[in-house]
């Protein structure tokens, strides 16, 4: 595994770097990974992601009602 350039890291936590062919990354700090944010297939896990918590959140405000 190679050292992630510390170049492609933008607001401290979104890696960035069109350079890298990499989908996910080792994250900058602790453990685990990042996605770049430069590669089309990075879109849609976070985007799924997004989708989800959203829906989740909707859910348990409508089953609150």
């Amino acid at each position: 595994a190679g050292v992630t350039p510390a170049d492609g890291w933008r607001l401290g936590g979104i890696y960035y770097n069109p350079k890298d062919p990499a989908v996910y990354v080792r994250a900058q700090v602790g453990y685990g990974y990042a996605p770049n944010m430069a590669h089309p297939w990075s879109y849609g896990p976070v985007l799924g992601l997004l989708l989800g918590v959203g829906l989740l959140a909707a859910f348990l405000i409508w089953s609150m009602r």
